[in-house]
Parts: C-alpha cells; sequence; structure tokens
C-alpha cells in the first residue's frame, strides 16, 4: 500500500510503499539434521525519497525466523517475519508515522546463495492498516 507521496515542483510524484526499500543484515543457521533447520535473521531495512529538499526516509528492523526443508542445494522455508520499529520519516513535510510492531508470514525459496521470498504483513498506525507484504531477493554469503 502507499503511505503516502511527494509531489515535485516538476508535478512528478514519488509513492512511499509499506512495504518498498533495500536490507541489509545477518544471521545464523541451526541446522537440525541433512534435512531440516532454522534460519534466525535480523536485517535494516530502508528506502529514501528522490527529493533534493527533503530527506524522507522509511525504515524498519526486520526479524526473520524461517524453519527449512533441504533437498540437495534446493531450501523451502515457511516462518515468521517481525518488524519492529517500522516508520516514515517525512522531514519538514509531515510528522513522523510510528508504527506498531508488526508480525507476519514468511516464504521462502533458496538455491545455493540466491533465495527468495514473500512475506505477508500489515503495519498499523492507529484505526489505519497498511499493507506491507513485499516479495524479496537476497544473496547470501557464509562465513
Amino acid at each position: 500500500d502507499t503511505i503516502g507521496s511527494i509531489v515535485f515542483v516538476s508535478g512528478d510524484q514519488q509513492d512511499i510503499e509499506a512495504g518498498d526499500g533495500v536490507s541489509f543484515g545477518g544471521g545464523v543457521v541451526h541446522r537440525i539434521n541433512d534435512r531440516f533447520g532454522i534460519k534466525y535473521t535480523a536485517s535494516y531495512k530502508v528506502s529514501f525519497s528522490a527529493a533534493s529538499n527533503a530527506d524522507v526516509m522509511k525504515s524498519v528492523l526486520p526479524i526473520d525466523i524461517v524453519p527449512y526443508y533441504r533437498t540437495g542445494d534446493h531450501k523451502v522455508g515457511l516462518g515468521l517475519s517481525l518488524h519492529l520499529s517500522p516508520k516514515v520519516d517525512w522531514d519538514w513535510l509531515a510528522p513522523t508515522m510510528d508504527f506498531d510492531d508488526a508480525t507476519g508470514l514468511t516464504l521462502e525459496y533458496a538455491v545455493r546463495r540466491f533465495s527468495f521470498s514473500y512475506t505477508d504483513i500489515d503495519y498499523e498506525l492507529g484505526p489505519l492498516t497498511y499493507d506491507a507484504s513485499h516479495l524479496g531477493f537476497k544473496f547470501t554469503s557464509k562465513f
């Protein structure tokens, strides 16, 4: 869902979407056996506006706990996604929107170092609800 929009002097408009952003994070994989495991990750997800005179930023701290089934190089998992402190800082354009913490479901398919996920989650602010569901693509590395 669109949380709000920024209208530029040129007449162009940029929508601030609830589920958009780029994430950076890390995690731990707990292998139960050759087929099953649980992946724990924490990240910082952020998106910025393109305005030159205002710094509009949407941010959230997602924590995912995803049990998975593994066969060969493929993993399929279904788990929980907890989004802590979702907010939109509108700079001088409007008051900051501090959403309630949210919990949703995440479905993930991974092959080798790449994974695709879908997270179904809603953000609430008072009586308003915004669909923050999103598709994700992740590149992982281990050390």
